[in-house]
């Protein structure tokens, strides 16, 4: 009997000290402190699931210091990483960025769909390696088509995402007979439940059930979706996916026997929020990181009144003042008639007083904002979608609707509009609920003509939005939303809360 272990992590999202940033509490998550977990030797590969290179704000503010953007490669490397996925996330920064990030690391890079137009990328389709026990082991990556979506023609050029299973398909069925083990790691996570098949999702931006069912793999592991998913079985592939920003490694010992029949077992691994304090890279991390706390307790204004969060399904039925904040600076930044922030990006409270800090984590994500052109048709379809976050309980009352929140990530669904009246009745079938809305007090019909600020997920059509692909881009300015908050706090110094956009919910 012979036997491979694989450590595998994914969506670390630059996360490298044990903390959120929300404040100094020290938390069981970063790699320098899960660097502990990892036990190597000659039979063992430690993987990765990509979106490594954007999300903390350790690496967010370092993002345009290039040459020094990614210190997270050196604590990959004396962990020694062997083979990393891409993820979404790291196309954030275009061909220069990824190639700084892969130039650093010593870890191969795997990205089957992924053509480099330039052939600058240290980056293969699959890799085939032979352990020290004689056990030959393949690795595939490739990562979700949505990049196309989520990314502006700019940002990947030089480089094309193609469609991820028949170019696995491919790969998987060629280099099958070739190795014991067949290990596939997709950057995409589940469009079904893995156990019950009950299906998600039919848009594919995952297919990881897919993948599991039809193609060759005896293990495949995922991301994405940022949601813990226990090992199971599907069609004689095993498969798993972590939790995000390094809180936990999947440890996965496979037994080969003589007939190469493979038992697996899975151990979850857990940092407690201790530094490996042996790891040589740490001191000039220590000093950054000292650094970027200082820099995000400096002062940057005051709001007039503390913003708080009552609860994601309150909210939503009621309003945000920090949506109709975000609203506002998308508003003002693209000269817009409306706009519209998701209800992910208000779960947070803020003020009265404002540092770089505060503003980072009520607003993560480094979207740029858009503006389209749309219908009034187009337009009574967006608040469609948004109404759908919503059922009526045994009650009769409000709920949120179990059937279209299975991650955590399908919060992002629901958005705030401003610059209209709208009313809905969630007595009415789905797709029926938009009873009002009206612009500048005349009623909105389907041929009227508006243009609309959006974040760049949205506007690709992220989340369930897909017409707004066809939209017309009247701006795209390629301003992260975080730092234009920051700039119009700056600007002004104290800032009044806008008040609540005007709509209303009935049942």
């Amino acid at each position: 009997m012979r036997t491979c272990t694989v450590y595998y992590t994914s969506d670390i999202h630059g996360y490298l000290f044990p903390t959120t940033y929300a404040d100094d509490t020290v938390r069981p998550l970063g790699l320098l402190s899960a660097a502990s977990l990892f036990q190597k030797d000659s039979n063992t590969l430690i993987l990765d699931g990509g979106d490594t290179i954007q999300g903390s704000q350790f690496l967010e503010l370092l993002k345009h210091k290039e040459g020094e953007r990614y210190p997270i490669v050196d604590v990959m490397n004396e962990i020694g990483y062997d083979y990393v996925a891409l993820g979404n996330h790291d196309f954030n920064y275009g061909y220069s960025g990824l190639q700084e990030f892969l130039n650093g690391l010593d870890a191969q890079a795997l990205c089957a769909n992924l053509t480099d137009e330039l052939g600058l990328l240290p980056i293969v389709p699959a890799a085939v390696t032979t352990l020290e026990n004689g056990l030959i082991v393949g690795i595939v990556g490739s990562v979700t088509e949505y990049v196309n979506h989520w990314e502006s023609e700019e940002t990947l050029e030089g480089l094309t995402i193609h469609p991820p299973y028949e170019v696995l398909e491919n790969v998987a069925r060629t280099l099958r007979d070739q190795v014991d083990i067949l290990i596939g790691i997709y950057h995409g996570g589940y469009e079904c439940d893995v156990r019950t098949g009950e299906i998600y999702s039919d848009t594919g931006e995952d297919i990881g059930c897919r993948l599991a069912r039809e193609l060759p793999f005896d293990l495949l592991l995922t991301g994405h979706q940022h949601a813990h998913t226990e090992a199971v079985e599907i069609h004689g592939t095993y498969t798993l996916q972590p939790a995000p920003y390094a809180s936990e490694v999947a440890k996965i010992t496979m037994s080969v026997d003589s007939n190469r029949t493979i038992t697996f077992e899975t151990q979850w691994l857990h940092p407690t929020g201790a530094i490996n304090q042996d790891l040589i890279s740490l001191p000039k991390l220590l000093t950054i990181e000292d650094s970027i706390q200082r820099l995000l307790d400096e002062p940057l204004g005051t709001l007039d009144t503390s913003i708080t969060f009552d609860g994601r399904l309150n909210v939503a039925l009621h309003g945000s003042p920090l949506a109709s904040l975000i609203n506002l600076v998308q508003t003002e930044a693209a000269g817009s008639d409306l706009s519209a922030t998701c209800l992910y990006n208000v779960a947070h409270t803020l003020g009265p007083n404002l540092t770089i800090r505060a503003i980072l984590n009520a607003y993560e994500f480094p979207n740029t904002v858009k503006a389209l052109r749309i219908s009034g048709a187009e337009l009574k379809r967006s608040l469609e979608r948004s109404a759908e976050y919503f059922m009526l309980d045994k009650t009769g009352s409000p709920a949120l609707n179990i059937e279209q929140i299975r991650h955590e990530r399908d919060h992002f669904n629901y958005d705030f509009f401003s610059g209209i009246e709208y009313s809905f009745d969630l007595s009415k079938p789905i797709g029926f609920r938009v009873t009002r809305i009206i612009h500048e007090g005349n009623v909105v019909r389907d041929d009227d003509v508006f243009t609309i600020a959006l974040n760049s997920y949205r506007a690709s059509g992220g989340g369930g939005y897909p017409w707004y692909r066809q939209c017309p881009v009247v701006l795209d300015a390629q301003e992260e939303i975080p730092s234009l908050i920051i700039d119009f706090v700056r600007k002004n110094g104290h800032v009044a809360v806008p008040s609540i956009s005007s709509f209303d919910i009935s049942s």
